[in-house]
């Protein structure tokens, strides 16, 4: 904590994105100041279906930060791989507080899939996250560049073969490319936020998401619109045919602590009671006991 306090004074913490390195970073969670929220996604019903783990900074003088300000300068294997660790952690608290039937979403960068130690690490986590109630998914960015690195694309093949389950990331922002939906089975793709909003005033992004809206329903992936903001914009969407949400209309990322309160907030109890209907319907429809 005193290295940080001095190295604040030669840096500006208002400009942390241009200066905050990977030194830095491991420096932070060693002081414990690295930690993971959770944002809710829910289904068109408005009910909570999934959870993003997002990393936080909590940095003397400047408070919680976001990722997009203090990762802008992260570059080596061994803040990932502790990012990743703690994101797992995280997934794993959510789990003992006994929330099931949903997703949970952790962010996993190239830098992980490139790294021998990952492969080892999920499969030791398996046996609580896979065997949990809930479905493990990692998101991966549409800017990751599978097409020219075959060790990308085999990393993320052997790791769905633990169990886990893969998203992918920003569809439709400037790093637009189709290759992870035509060579993975993807679980969900999620619609950068960007074009969430732009096809309001555009016809060919309108146009682009009711092609994605009809490839989806063909493939049986999961449509995620991100960063919705108003009632209009979700009424909108959900028109469409985009099937869950994420952004501030329903929930802001919150701590670990308060989720389970905000999951009830947003209907966790009764698609719980849903869940247990349809869990109980499949037990009578496959009873052999008459046999």
């Amino acid at each position: 904590m005193t290295m940080l306090k001095v190295v604040d004074k030669v840096r500006p913490l208002d400009q942390i994105e241009s200066w905050f390195s990977d030194e830095d970073l491991m420096a932070c969670f060693q002081a414990g100041q690295v930690f993971n929220v959770a944002q809710p996604v829910v289904g068109a019903d408005g009910l909570v279906a999934g959870i993003e783990l997002l990393l936080r900074l909590n940095y003397p003088g400047l408070g919680v930060v976001a990722a997009g300000r203090f990762m802008k300068n992260i570059r080596e294997r061994d803040s990932y791989f502790a990012i990743l660790q703690a994101s797992l952690d995280a997934a794993e608290r959510i789990i003992h507080m006994g929330i099931r039937d949903v997703t949970i979403a952790i962010n996993i960068s190239e830098h992980d899939l490139l790294n021998p130690a990952v492969f080892p690490l999920l499969k030791a986590r398996a046996r609580t996250l896979i065997r949990s109630r809930c479905a493990i998914v990692f998101e991966i960015s549409e800017s990751i560049d599978f097409a020219t690195n075959e060790r990308l694309e085999l990393a993320t093949r052997k790791i769905s073969r633990l169990g886990y389950e893969f998203t992918l990331d920003d569809f439709l922002s400037v790093y637009s490319t189709t290759f992870p939906i035509r060579h993975f089975d993807l679980r969900a793709i999620k619609l950068d936020m960007s074009i969430c909003t732009s096809y309001r005033t555009s016809v060919k992004d309108f146009a682009l998401i009711k092609t994605i809206v009809y490839y989806c329903r063909l493939m049986g992936v999961s449509l995620i619109a991100e960063g919705v903001e108003d009632r209009d914009q979700f009424i909108e969407l959900r028109a469409m045919g985009m099937q869950k949400f994420q952004g501030y209309l329903f929930s802001k990322p919150v701590e670990i602590e308060r989720l389970v309160s905000r999951m009830i907030e947003l209907g966790y109890a009764k698609r719980q009671r849903r869940a247990s209907m349809s869990e109980a319907s499949w037990r009578d429809a496959h009873d052999l006991s008459v046999i």
